[in-house]
């Protein structure tokens, strides 16, 4: 029974339904925290649903969330507070806390004593009592208008003294008018009651009311017109024959406008509407009762009128008029007609057709009068432009003089330029091979009909959309026999032009012998004459297609002899065998001559020089040689001992010394140097006949088988007959006559012959004349490789060997690689300057010579430099300058460098300057290795940098310390600065940057994981320490943002602990201050909930917190404080550096809450 027998025990969250006769009380639902205690509940109270509390006595809370705290008070709905005594609160998030109020609707309050408070954000006030004390300044009714927590308003307000305030802003009267007051306004909100002025039976300026159509009007009732006026001038009038005039009182028209210069507007109409199809329409229509429309009817005319110079203001300059073009109701046309003034007429001059059963046109110049049609651009007077009389037409021109003219006028004074541009565009997709744009030439022939005479075709042979591919042709056709055949067709094969002159079949052709492929002629033409002179012709000597690429072709050349009147002559043929014919139409020989060849030079079969004898013989007179069917003499006199004297004889072609058993036949020599063999003499020819002794009569086999090792080589063997001390024994001497520097003098030539007897020059060895001194020469020595010969070396007037260069500046200047196996002074020590390669024994000690090298310049050999050199005791290769040591690199595998080192280039001032292939992103500028042969430290060509590994194509530096490594840091930067410098110091700087240009993807400053899988260590991806003793912050970790997009100076995936978290509040960071109101009303609308985040899937990896978990959903907060919560993403992807453009599509984006700027908030609302 009420107020007996034990309390219910139960406490603390559940889902229940009990009564309470202790206190008379009934509880049906759930909780979920201490609402339905023994504390919370009032006597005789009811509470139902979720979250209810009904505190005091005879309270009643029903629905989500409502609170009954007043006595006798009533709370219904979600989130309702009813605390006043005999309250009443309904709806969602609504408030009474005055005595007998009530609030109903959505984030409504009743503060005051029997206030009530409906619809939705009515404004909050501070009420003069709260009570059941009556106080006339209070509310008693409010209808609330507003939109959200910020932005309150009233639609009706009434007080307890009976005033009223419409929208905020309208007082209405709190007594009743006169008889016959109206209520107006001062214009500032403030309403009253008025009496109008004495009106008599006229229209008010506010408007009459009661009219009837046809009784009340404005205007006159006998024969004359209306004005309408402003400032006392008569803007409008309406005349007795109801013609309207605006701004005239001549009226001409129906209507007519005139304006003066204070206006350049006559009539402006304007269509205020949201739809964008529909704008101003002026409709001009004309109606026949009685008639048929038909084809031609005029509908309606605008003209255009002006006055002339005689003052005559009727004259029609243009107009635009309107007719039937087709009245069938099935089909339906018309005509729009624009016309001018010309030459005092009017005239058609453009017409626009929209012909009912066909095709619409435009046609100018309907009229045809000689009106030219024209179209301008911009900065361009003539653009297009139709010549009327001439019937021509001109694009970039006003005179064009043929049936189109295109005129490209620009500041281009050297190049050409696009002029006209024919494309062709496939509608269906991209275009293929083939695809082009062709010109017709067609003329109309003796039937009156037209006829083709040829296409000019561009096309694509190769469609690419590679630049580099991309191949095109311009082919030209002619029409012969009725049918179509390309003639010419000019294209492109990569960097070559070709030109091709086509003969094409029709359906009755074919290839056979004889047919003409086509001709290239030669015309020309001046006053006298004209013709083809020459022409080079393709036939077809025997019929096409009879095997696989059987296309037997010959080309025919054609001249025209002076004088004669014959005409064209074949003059040379090269036929489908490559034998060429001159003077002869089948060549039966490589070149077949009919007709005297004239060879100016030599005459040369592989090379080789030919000479042409024929049977000549010799004659002696003196001591002069003559061939006597030659010209040619000798003068042997100086030839002759002129010891004793000597005269020569000749019998035959026997040359015989009169005083000397020696005699030489000179026969062989005379015919062709048909050597039979077997001679005696100072000169004679071997048994074989292959080699020539001269000044030995017994020859071995050896001193003329000096060839190849072979009896049958061809030699000259010279031997002295006595020996001689102070000169050579025997001389062969070629003499030359030369003015010029570089001129040849003699030469040796070693020739090979083929066992199919073809000659080939493989060396010779060749003397020449040098800076244009009969006393400065060199010799050249050349080889052959395939079919080329090439200098090999070269001994010049100085003494100087080159090998590999022709101007060798020292005594051996060779260009290329020298292998040798010895080169330099070994085993000794010069004490005079030493240039070049130089050599030190294994015993010699550089304390022996003062420590220094002396004088030596190059590179050297050295062991055992105890002083001078940076590898004591060790085998090594010595650069050295003028005896300083420059480099060395010891044959341990020590190197030294004094200097600067570049390699792969020869620029740079860096003590080290490497420079790379750059061929491709694999190659390596620099490299160093283990003995494993494991990279130790590599730099790629493209920049990317390895320690411990190869360079990765993902990363452009790598940091690479194997698992075995025992080393603390991987990587550890060290920057101290102790001296007067100033700025800023960074011990380590990253700088990443995506291009506006590059393809989207994540970007990190520094990325880095850390991984622990062993132990009870602590493990840090990011560890921030700041010290030091000066008076500046200390940031372990400082974070910025800027740039759009969402934006978080830190982003942790995971709880965070931090000792201590401030936030920037000084006032001096601060502006627009004032105070704030209505945190208890705005933190009632917040719902706090229960919950537990998600974590399957891909969720797992935001490592949200795990367990049952208490807060505020964020939409729901953002209805109350939007500046609270923040659109924020979370990248879902497994690889966090993926570049991937669809990434995105697993970005997980979600709203964030500001959970501390609820603070202020809370602090408000305990106030």
């Amino acid at each position: 029974t009420y107020l007996s027998g034990d309390l219910i025990e139960v406490s603390g969250a559940g889902t229940r339904m009990f009564f309470n006769p202790n206190r008379a009380a009934f509880r049906a639902g759930g909780v979920s925290g201490t609402q339905w205690d023994n504390a919370n509940i009032g006597e005789y109270s009811t509470a139902m649903g979720n979250g209810t509390t009904a505190s005091l006595a005879y309270a009643t809370a029903m629905g989500k969330g409502t609170t009954a705290s007043g006595h006798a008070s009533t709370a219904m709905g979600n989130n309702t507070s009813a605390s006043g005594s005999t309250s009443t609160a309904m709806g969602y998030n609504t408030t009474a806390s005055g005595f007998f109020s009530t609030a109903m609707g959505y984030f409504t309050s009743a503060p005051s004593g029997y206030e009530v408070a409906i619809g939705r954000y009515n404004t909050s006030y501070t009420p003069l009592n709260t009570n059941g004390i009556w106080n006339a300044a209070d509310r008693l009714f409010v209808v609330g208008n507003g939109t959200s927590g910020v932005a309150l308003s009233n639609a009706l307000t009434i007080y307890k003294n009976g005033k009223m305030n419409i929208n905020d802003a309208y007082d209405m009267p709190t007594a009743d008018g006169s008889a016959g007051q109206v209520m107006t306004t001062d214009g500032a909100g403030v309403l009253s009651f008025q009496t109008p002025a004495t009106a008599a039976a006229a229209w008010e300026l506010t408007g009459n009311a009661g009219t009837v159509n046809g009784s009340n009007f404005i205007g006159t009732t006998d024969a004359q017109g209306f004005d309408i006026r402003t400032d006392n001038a008569i803007r409008m009038r309406i005349d007795n024959d109801g013609n309207i005039g605006i701004g005239t009182t001549s009226i001409s028209a129906k209507v007519e406008i005139a304006s003066d210069n204070t206006n350049n507007y006559s009539l402006w109409l304007e269509h205020d509407d949201d739809d964008a199809a529909i704008g101003p329409v002026v409709i001009l229509k004309r109606t026949k009762p009685s008639v048929v429309a038909a084809s031609g009817d005029y509908l309606s005319r605008i003209g255009f009128y002006g006055e002339d110079d005689a003052g005559n203001s009727t004259r029609q300059y243009g107009f635009i008029d309107a007719q039937i073009d087709d009245p069938s109701a099935a089909s339906l046309g018309g005509r729009l007609n624009f016309g001018v003034l010309h030459q005092g007429a009017t005239s058609t001059a453009l017409r626009i057709l929209g012909d009912g059963t066909s095709t619409g046109s435009v046609v100018v110049n309907d009229s045809g009068d000689d009106i030219d049609f024209r179209v301008e651009g911009v900065g361009i007077t003539n653009l297009i432009l139709a010549d009327a009389s001439a019937g021509n037409v001109g694009i970039g021109t006003n005179a064009p003089s043929t049936k189109l003219q295109v005129l490209s006028d620009d500041a281009n004074q050297s190049s050409a330029v696009d002029v006209l541009s024919i494309d062709h565009s496939y509608n269906g997709g991209n275009g293929a091979n083939g695809i082009g744009a062709r010109i017709r030439l067609r003329a109309e022939g003796d039937g009156g009909s037209m006829h083709n005479i040829g296409f000019i075709t561009g096309a694509l042979s190769n469609a690419s959309s590679t630049a580099t591919s991309r191949e095109a042709y311009m082919a030209f056709d002619t029409y012969d026999d009725g049918y179509r055949h390309e003639r010419l067709r000019v294209y492109g094969a990569e960097e070559a032009g070709i030109a091709r002159i086509s003969w094409t079949y029709n359906t009755a052709s074919t290839i056979g012998a004889g047919t003409t492929l086509g001709a290239l002629e030669f015309y020309g033409q001046d006053q006298a004459a004209a013709g083809v002179g020459a022409s080079i012709t393709a036939h077809a000597p025997s019929a096409w297609g009879g095997g696989t690429n059987d296309y037997p072709t010959e080309l025919q050349f054609h001249t025209t002899p002076d004088g004669t009147g014959t005409g064209l002559s074949q003059r040379m043929v090269i036929d489908e065998d490559g034998n060429v014919g001159i003077g002869n139409t089948t060549p039966g020989y490589k070149l077949d001559v009919t007709g005297d060849i004239n060879v100016t030079g030599d005459y040369r079969i592989n090379g080789v020089a030919q000479s042409f004898t024929d049977a000549q013989d010799l004659s002696l007179a003196g001591n002069t040689l003559t061939l006597t069917n030659d010209v040619t003499t000798v003068d042997l006199s100086a030839y002759l001992d002129n010891t004793d004297t000597q005269d020569l004889s000749l019998s035959g072609n026997i040359l015989t010394l009169t005083n000397d058993a020696t005699t030489v036949d000179l026969s062989p020599l005379v015919d062709e140097l048909d050597f039979s063999g077997g001679g005696t003499g100072t000169m004679y020819a071997t048994s074989t006949g292959d080699n020539i002794v001269i000044g030995n009569t017994s020859p071995t086999f050896s001193e003329y088988g000096l060839v190849n090792g072979t009896s049958n080589a061809k030699t000259i063997s010279l031997q002295a007959a006595t020996a001689h001390a102070d000169e050579s024994p025997c001389m062969l001497e070629l003499q030359g006559t030369s003015s010029t520097d570089g001129d040849e003098i003699g030469m040796i030539n070693f020739v090979q012959t083929s066992t199919s007897g073809i000659h080939y020059n493989i060396a010779r060895i060749s003397a020449h004349r040098e800076d244009a001194n009969p006393t400065y020469s060199s010799l050249r020595f050349y080889t052959r490789k395939l079919a080329v010969i090439t200098e090999a070396m070269r001994i010049d007037e100085d003494a100087n060997v080159g090998i590999g260069t022709p101007s060798p500046d020292v005594k051996l200047d060779v260009v290329g690689a020298v292998k040798t196996s010895r080169l330099g002074t070994y085993g000794t020590y010069l004490s005079t300057q030493v240039q070049g390669i130089w050599s030190l024994s294994e015993s010699y000690t550089i304390d022996e010579l003062n420590d220094d090298f002396g004088t030596q310049y190059g590179m050297g050999y050295a062991y055992n430099l105890n002083g001078g050199s940076p590898f004591a005791s060790e085998h090594q290769i010595v650069f050295t300058n003028n005896g300083t040591v420059n480099a060395a690199i010891g044959l341990g595998g020590s190197g030294y460098f004094g200097g600067d080192v570049k390699i792969g280039t020869t620029t740079g001032s860096e003590k080290v300057t490497i420079r790379g292939t750059g061929s491709t992103s694999a190659t390596d500028a620099f490299l160093v290795e283990n003995s494993a042969g494991t990279d130790i430290f590599n730099i790629r060509d493209d920049g990317r940098v390895a320690i411990g590994t190869a360079p990765s194509n993902s990363y452009n530096f790598t940091n690479y310390a194997p698992s075995a490594s025992t080393a603390d840091y991987n990587l550890r930067n060290y920057f101290l600065r102790n001296n007067a410098e100033t700025g800023t110091m960074y011990g380590l700087y990253n700088y990443t940057y995506r291009g506006s240009i590059a393809v989207s993807g994540v970007v990190y400053g520094v990325y880095s994981p850390a991984y622990n899988y062993v132990g009870t260590g602590a493990t840090y991806g990011v560890r921030g320490y700041a010290t030091g003793t000066s008076t500046g912050g200390k940031n372990g970790i400082y974070g910025s943002t800027a740039g759009s997009g969402t934006r978080y100076a830190g982003y942790f995936s995971g709880d965070v602990y931090c000792t201590g978290a401030y936030m920037p509040s000084d006032e001096s960071l601060k502006r627009n201050i004032s105070d704030y109101d209505n945190a208890l009303d705005q933190l009632s609308s917040i719902e706090v909930k229960e919950y537990e985040y998600k974590h399957e899937g891909d969720m797992s990896k935001m490592d949200l917190p795990k367990g049952r978990q208490v807060g505020i959903m964020a939409q729901n907060i953002e209805n109350v404080f939007p500046q609270l919560t923040k659109d924020s993403e979370f990248d879902l992807n497994d690889d966090p550096e993926n570049d991937d453009p669809n990434r995105e599509e697993n970005i997980f984006k979600f709203k964030a809450v500001n959970y501390t700027g609820l603070v202020p908030v809370l602090v408000k609302a305990i106030q």
